[in-house]
């Protein structure tokens, strides 16, 4: 997203946010079921982020 703009990633952010938070009270997963969602979704945007100006490193 940062390819796009910072902003891009702040707004797809909230409702990520708000449907990790509703799992959560509506019992549905635990609360170390979505951080370790959340880590694994923030190390596969690295990523795909990271890697030479031709590109990201994953496609």
């Amino acid at each position: 997203m940062a390819a796009v703009g910072p902003w891009a990633g702040a707004v797809c952010a909230v409702p990520a946010v708000m449907v990790a938070a509703e799992r959560v009270h509506t019992g549905a997963h635990c609360p170390s079921d979505v951080a370790v969602g959340a880590a694994i979704d923030l190390a596969a945007a690295a990523l795909g982020t990271s890697g030479s100006a031709a590109g990201p490193l994953l496609l």
